[in-house]
Order: C-alpha cells, then structure tokens, then sequence
C-alpha cells in the first residue's frame, strides 16, 4: 500500500495528504469533498454513513481556509471514525483562490471532487472509496454498490431514472435527464483499475471554464454517463436507490432506498421533497412516508445544531473585510477571460491581493468608462438595475 503523505501529522488533525496512514486498514471507506460553510452538512453526511457502515471510516475534505474554524466545531477524528483534512495540503493556493474567485464554493467542491477522489485511492490502493456529494444522507446499506465496483475492478454507477418521464408539466421531465444525465452524481464508488476512469473524470473537469462556460456547466452532470460506460462499470438500481433532488424522483420501491440526496430540499420547507421540481413535482413526500419521517427529524436536529458556519458562505468576505459579491466574481472572471483571450496582464486575484483587487474594482469600466468595474458588473448582474439608471449614470453610482 502506497501511503506516503507529504505532510507531517499533528495533534488534532491531518496536515498533509493522509500524513502518518498505518497500514491496518479496512477495505471500504467514503470520501466526502465539501467547503466550510456546509461543513454541518457535511458532517451529518458523515455520520449517517457511519450509522450504517460502523466498520468504514470517513474522510472528509475541506477545500477553503477555515479548516480551524471546522475543527474548532465538529472536533477532527476520533471515536465517530470522521476524520477532516485540510484541502490546502492536497491542492496548489494559487489555483485554488482563482478557483474559488471565478465560482462559487459549491462548484468547486464538485469540481475538484474527481481529483481528490484519484489523490485518495492512490493513498488508499486497496480500498474500495465511495465518493459522496456533501448533499447526500445514507438512510440504508450501500454494501452492494462497493460489491459491484470491487467485481468490476472499476465503478459502480447508480442511475436517476428507470425510464423517460412522461410529457405532462410535472418535474423533471425528459428535457431535465437529457440535461443532466441518466446517473447520480452525488454517489459513485470506485476500487481497483476505477482509478483510470477517476483520472479521465478530474481531467475532463480540470480548471477551463472561462472560454466555454456551457462546458461546465455540464462537468457534474454528464461526464459520468460520457465516461463511466467507456471503463469496467456496473450499474446498480437494486437495492440502492436515490431519491430526493429533482433529477431522481422515480421511486419503485421505497424500502429500496438508500440513499436520501437533499440538494433540492429546504429545512425551511420540510414538507417538500425538492424545491428544483417547482409547483408540480412527480413525486410527493405523501407517497413516501419512511422518506418523509427522515427528512422531518433531520429538519428538527437542524433547528438545534451549531449552525456558526452554516450561515456564513465561504470567501464571502475578503481578508480586509470587504464582501465579496456576485459582481466582483462576474468583474474577475471576465477580466481574467479578457487576459487569456488577448494575452494581457490578468487582475489581481481578490484573496491574494485584496487590496489591489478593491483599486482596480474603482477604476473606469472599459466598456462604460462613466461609470466603475463594480458598478458596471453590477448593471449586468442586476439589469432591472441597469436599465433604471441606463440614463443616469451618476444616479447609478450615488
């Protein structure tokens, strides 16, 4: 087993990638990638794998800077076999704050998932690793699928959907799976040569959103169906089954299910399976009773948990306490688009510079010298906004 870290560990927490692994390992284990202000998500979806699977531990990785702040509140490891890594030991700082200032952290979570996922099972080359999305809540066994990847010596796949939903206004529909694939992305599991596939998959997602957006805005979605099926792959519907955001809702059996994907689902609203199915979803909770149960005890442990980092999104505020907005993101990316493109000196970076970040946010837009950068992405974020002020232009900036 190859397990050599480059880190050393500490007391507390691991530094480095998987620094100080013994060789006494089991032979399943999950994977959950996640950023700090859903780390109370994540953790419950750590430990509803342990409820089930007691024998296989967890790693999770936290992909931004305040991996104190969720050590401090959910401990590192110990006795609830959870143990939390540091994603700055696994990935270069630079790549990752351009990362996280192009996107938001919930795409970058699921962009960088693949590439963990190969770090992990390289660091683990014996192991069964059954990556799972931070959206996700284990409610049964997945023994099953980890059987189906370790006979395959590849992965184990589990689709959205048995069959094309029908044409009558209720979601999803046939344009949503054709949107969005026929497998769930949110639970993959992987063992043997599946690392080969895992390589092609972090690829694939490898940082190039800036010259066609709509390729990745796929990356999470169909890469598994473009991929998976090119590699030693099972697929598995029985008996693990999703159920929960939108792309999943076709229920044959509920005791069948496995695995609760709460991406969709509000605590706010916890009579309702997805808020992505709108006002006419296919399935409804009345018709899922064990379902329903889960998700009304999660919503009542949610009222009483440490929420500190919950409500607060990640590099939401510069390190000179400046917010950073949808606005500065849209003025960073596309200036950085404008840099590739045309081979000129890119922006500062907004949290390794800040400060150079705020003075060029002031200067003249280049397309609307009136007014500033900020300013001016703001009109295009907000064009109700915009066209109020399209004649004012010194309203716009009072």
């Amino acid at each position: 087993m190859d397990a050599k870290g480059t880190g050393e560990l500490t007391v507390g927490y691991v530094t480095g990638p998987y620094a100080g692994i013994v060789s006494s390992l089991p032979t399943r284990r999950a994977l959950i990638v996640s950023c700090a202000a859903l780390a109370e998500q994540a953790q419950r979806t750590a430990l509803s794998w342990r409820r089930h699977h007691d024998d296989y531990p967890v790693d999770v990785i936290v992909i931004d800077d305040r991996f104190g702040e969720v050590c401090r509140l959910y401990g590192t490891s110990g006795s609830t076999g959870v143990t939390w890594h540091r994603g700055a030991s696994y990935l270069d700082s630079a790549e990752l704050a351009e990362l996280l200032a192009l996107e938001t952290p919930n795409r970058v979570v699921a962009q960088l998932g693949p590439r963990l996922l190969a770090t992990h099972m390289r660091a683990y080359v014996d192991d069964t690793v059954v990556l799972l999305a931070d959206h996700m809540h284990v409610v049964g066994s997945i023994d099953t699928l980890a059987s189906a990847a370790e006979l395959a010596q590849g992965i184990a796949i589990v689709p959205t959907r048995p069959s094309v939903p029908d044409s009558d206004g209720r979601l999803p529909d046939a344009h949503d799976v054709a949107r969005y694939g026929r497998f769930q992305r949110g639970i993959v599991a992987v063992a043997g040569s599946g690392v080969d596939f895992v390589d092609q998959w972090a690829q694939q997602l490898a940082p190039q959103p800036l010259d066609d957006p709509s390729r990745f805005n796929r990356v999470d979605h169909a890469w598994l169906e473009d991929l998976g099926v090119l590699y030693p792959h099972r697929i598995v519907s029985a008996p693990v089954q999703t159920v929960g955001s939108f792309r999943n809702l076709d229920v044959v059996d509920e005791s069948l299910i496995a695995v609760l994907d709460l991406e969709g689902f509000s605590h706010d609203r916890p009579w309702q399976l997805s808020e992505l199915a709108g006002q006419w979803p296919r399935v409804l909770l009345s018709g899922l009773p064990l379902v329903a149960e889960n998700l009304r005890e999660l919503s009542r442990l949610n009222l009483h948990e440490n929420r500190q980092l919950a409500d607060r999104q990640p590099y939401s505020r510069l390190v000179n306490g400046h917010l950073y907005d949808n606005a500065m993101r849209r003025v960073f990316r596309d200036s950085t688009r404008h840099a590739r493109r045309h081979g000129e000196p890119f922006p500062p970076n907004p949290f390794l510079d800040p400060t150079s970040f705020i003075s060029y946010l002031a200067e003249p837009a280049p397309q609307r010298p009136e007014v500033t950068r900020h300013l001016a992405a703001w009109g295009d974020e907000r064009p109700d906004v915009g066209q109020m002020f399209a004649h004012d232009a010194g309203a716009f900036t009072r």
